[in-house]
């Protein structure tokens, strides 16, 4: 299982994530599969293709089509899927009747039951607005293709079509989301809607707003975003995260994509976006996180978590773990607060996520009694154990010695991303072993760091400390970096381990 689109991969040494794509084929390399087959790399899965169309095409426009023979799709479908497993299938442009039939008919005997994840994006439109499918293909699209799909991935425009409509507005998409719901798919996302997306699942009666205002880029390389967000769904589904995560992880890879291609000039006309700006060289926390593997393997072995599980902790082992942590949010606010000025610049992000994480911390420490009814335990700081007090202590040399803010949230970011993967991988512990913890404080810890939220906010967090990696820290200094996050989670790996053995 992938836990974020910036943590480190579940890699299996012996089998690749395999995800295959359906399309056409864009010489200029910004769409179809050449974008697909980017994005699925950037995003750490081994890409296959089955070309069902040449084109001829840059920035600009398209400028012919030369459909492949339908039994030759099958062949190429038929090579693959004798030999290879595939763990997600993204399905791009057709074309032609013949093609949407044979794709069917092959899909519909393996088995509707049988098919991994389908992504189906109804490419009908390039960006220049050339429609690049012919009407029949998208007659029997919706009649023998959508039905199997997992996710229906239309932009405005190709909903419209699909649906036999001049256009669809704003207030509407919720009702064009369950019209187009009843062409068979089981979820349809309608994209570019003012930075949000529309995504609506079947016996769900609200649609879920993906992304928001803040997300809408200005920027003319857009050429292949359809084709590269359905990519990145497809990719995060093929990785095993349910339908809902792996849109949300893709909306962050495709914002990020366009926000990093946004100042390059390719070609004369609408360019590509940035699809490796997720590259491992570039992914700090990726590099980071995989440098720490070792270390998280013993975290996730530590009894205190098994117990906290299943419920067989015992309480004064539960309190103190509460009590240190009431004395480490202390601290890690004033460690946040070494680098913070009373006013903040709102272009400043590095100062503004240290300036999150200190109201954080605060609001934290003034609440954690409460939320986990732990009473009677001191908060003077002659209590603080010695694990924490060298913790701590450690993360405030990090922030005196080095006048770059970003080598003190990577000093700060282990503890964050391991209580989520912590919470998660407890949460999923819980579920497949039936485990349900007699004690509901437990359970409301594990409630606390496994939840959708803290994750969407985690994952905003490690995409800003990317983006800022490269502009930020030189590369000269990145063996520091790691040392820094290395020893944190040296840290975490103690004080978790403290508060088992310490009580």
């Amino acid at each position: 299982m992938l836990q974020s689109i910036f943590l480190a991969y579940p890699i299996d040494e012996h089998r690749y994530i395999n995800v295959m794509t359906i399309a056409g084929s864009d010489p200029s390399g910004g769409a179809g599969l050449q974008a697909d087959l980017k994005t699925f790399a950037s995003l750490h899965c081994y890409g296959m293709t089955t070309i069902t169309a040449l084109t001829a095409q840059n920035t600009c426009g398209v400028d012919s089509i030369y459909s492949l023979p339908a039994s030759f799709v099958r062949q190429q479908l038929k090579s693959v899927f004798s030999d290879i497993n595939i763990d997600a299938i993204k399905i791009g442009m057709l074309e032609r009747e013949e093609i949407v039939v044979e794709v069917a008919q092959f899909l519909e005997e393996k088995g509707v039951a049988k098919l991994p994840p389908l992504v189906v994006d109804p490419v009908i439109y390039a960006k220049s607005g050339d429609q690049i499918i012919d009407n029949n293909a998208i007659n029997i699209l919706k009649e023998k293709i959508i039905p199997f799909a997992t996710l229906l991935t239309p932009n405005r425009q190709e909903a419209c079509r699909l649906l036999g409509r001049n256009n669809i507005c704003v207030d509407d998409l919720e009702e064009a989301a369950k019209e187009l719901l009843k062409l068979g798919t089981k979820a349809v996302l309608i994209k570019g809607v003012d930075g949000r997306d529309c995504l609506l699942v079947q016996e769900q009666e609200k649609v879920v707003w993906i992304g928001g205002t803040t997300d809408w880029i200005d920027s003319k390389n857009v050429h292949g975003t359809g084709c590269t967000y359905s990519a990145a769904i497809t990719a995060f589904l093929g990785r095993g995260d349910p339908l809902l995560r792996a849109v949300q992880k893709a909306k962050i890879y495709i914002t990020e994509a366009i926000r990093a291609g946004a100042t390059y000039q390719q070609g004369h006309g609408a360019g590509p976006v940035c699809h490796h700006w997720f590259s491992f060289d570039q992914n700090f926390i990726q590099n980071a996180w995989l440098s720490v593997s070792e270390l998280y393997k013993q975290i996730k072995a530590l009894p205190f978590l098994s117990e906290i599980a299943d419920g067989t902790l015992s309480w004064a082992r539960f309190a103190f773990f509460i009590q240190q942590d009431y004395f480490f949010l202390l601290d890690r606010k004033a460690v946040c607060d070494l680098h913070l000025p009373p006013v903040i610049n709102v272009d400043d992000e590095l100062k503004l996520m240290l300036k999150q994480i200190s109201d954080n911390s605060e609001l934290r420490a003034a609440n954690i009694f409460n939320t986990f009814n732990v009473t009677g335990k001191s908060t003077d700081i002659e209590n603080k154990s010695a694990v924490c007090t060298a913790y701590t202590n450690y993360l405030k040399s990090v922030a005196t010695n080095e006048e770059s803010i970003f080598f003190t949230l990577v000093a700060l970011i282990p503890c964050t991303l391991i209580y989520q993967k912590v919470g998660e991988y407890l949460k999923r512990k819980q579920q497949a072993e039936s485990l349900l913890p007699t004690n509901q404080y437990y359970q409301t810890w594990v409630n606390t760091y496994s939840s959708e939220q803290r994750r969407q906010s985690v994952e905003k967090l490690l995409a800003t400390m990317n983006r800022l990696y490269s502009s930020t820290v030189p590369s000269s200094r990145h063996l520091e970096l790691l040392k820094i996050f290395q020893k944190a989670t040296e840290y975490e790996l103690a004080f978790w381990d403290d508060a088992y053995k310490s009580a």
